[in-house]
């Protein structure tokens, strides 16, 4: 009985010990993520300042719209990092804050969306062009939030709003578009940047008519050339979106 009870007080001596062991491992694994993670935003904040810094209006063109999937359309992005950047290349003329709170508003409209640079082109000394590809998804969410006039009471008396719903519904488009970007050599920075995609050819040639992409884009939070409707956002739609990027950080 006597030794039946020294080995079950090992038996726990050495099951403690292993719940300590692993303990310590998921301690440490989570350390080690956490690490990652830091290091992550650490290159991108590093990268953001360098490429600013270097003052050379293609190459700040050029690295702009990696800023914009990365950092604002993307949920997980570094918006903080982002808006730092844009301060850095934008004259005051520009509102960074706003640009950056553009972005990311659209990128919550429209969950997935990439924007691709395609070319970039030297108009005169002082007017780069971007040639650029904006890819999007009508996903339910958007429905319910860019397009929310196709679904609300949407049923009885006009159900043809309705069944636009139901059309644009899972729809991807690849939208054709340019960015404008107009430099100050004295100054080393953007003193204008003017953003469009045109998405009439591509509903009208999945709805069939211009009659019926006028209801769609009537009182959409969204334009027909690809920018965020600002003044019909409301403070709900903000906060859903400044929300996603503060969960992301957390």
């Amino acid at each position: 009985a006597e030794l039946k009870a020294v080995r079950e007080q090992r038996r726990i001596r050495q099951q403690r010990y292993r719940d300590n062991q692993k303990q310590k491992m998921n301690g440490l694994e989570y350390d080690c993520w956490q690490l990652r993670h830091q290091i992550q935003w650490l290159k991108q904040d590093n990268l953001l300042y360098m490429v600013s810094a270097k003052e050379n209006a293609w190459a700040v063109a050029a690295q702009y719209f990696q800023v914009v999937q990365q950092n604002l359309l993307s949920p997980s992005g570094n918006f903080s990092a982002a808006l730092h950047f844009l301060r850095k290349i934008l004259s005051s003329r520009v509102d960074s804050n706003v640009l950056a709170s553009s972005w990311r508003i659209f990128g919550f409209l429209f969950p997935g969306s990439e924007v691709c640079l395609q070319r970039l082109d030297q108009i005169s000394s002082d007017i780069l062009v971007a040639t650029t590809s904006t890819k999007i998804t009508i996903t339910g969410s958007t429905l319910q939030t860019t397009f929310s006039h196709l679904t609300t009471n949407a049923t009885g008396e006009n159900p043809v709003r309705l069944q636009l719903a139901c059309k644009l519904l899972g729809q991807s488009f690849v939208l054709r578009g340019s960015v404008r970007f107009v430099w100050d050599n004295e100054i080393c920075r953007f003193v204008d940047l003017h953003s469009q995609a045109d998405m009439i050819p591509s509903f009208l040639q999945m709805l069939g008519n211009i009659e019926d992409v006028a209801k769609v884009f009537s009182k959409a939070l969204v334009t027909p050339d690809c920018n965020v409707a600002i003044e019909r956002i409301s403070p709900s739609i903000v906060h859903a979106a400044c929300d996603t990027v503060r969960d992301n950080r957390a």
